[in-house]
């Protein structure tokens, strides 16, 4: 990976690049769903989101599109649902979908 031409990495690239945050791992251990942060230098603030990957084909699937920031994904009821917290009632609340979104 390069940030310029020169192919030296900067400190710009790496505002660029998604952060991996938590992490849950469903209890059959086929699927995961995670947390990633995009930062931007522009905006001043950064934007959460999570995204699912199915274990065997190792492809991952963006869950959350919103602004409303998604973070802290687990699995509950089994692993039929996926709980998270998303401050899209104006405050930090847990909030739960369906593991594919």
């Amino acid at each position: 990976m390069s940030g310029n031409a020169t192919g030296r990495l900067t400190a710009e690239t790496l505002w660029e690049m998604g952060r991996v945050g938590s992490f849950a791992l469903s209890p059959d251990g086929r699927q995961a769903v995670y947390a990633v942060s995009y930062y931007s230098v522009e905006q001043n603030k950064g934007h959460h989101v999570l995204y699912q990957m199915d274990l065997d084909t190792k492809k991952p699937v963006l869950l959350t599109q919103t602004e409303d920031n998604e973070s802290a994904p687990a699995f509950i009821a089994e692993g039929g649902k996926v709980a998270f917290l998303s401050n899209a009632g104006g405050t930090s609340q847990v909030w739960e979908m369906n593991p594919d979104g």
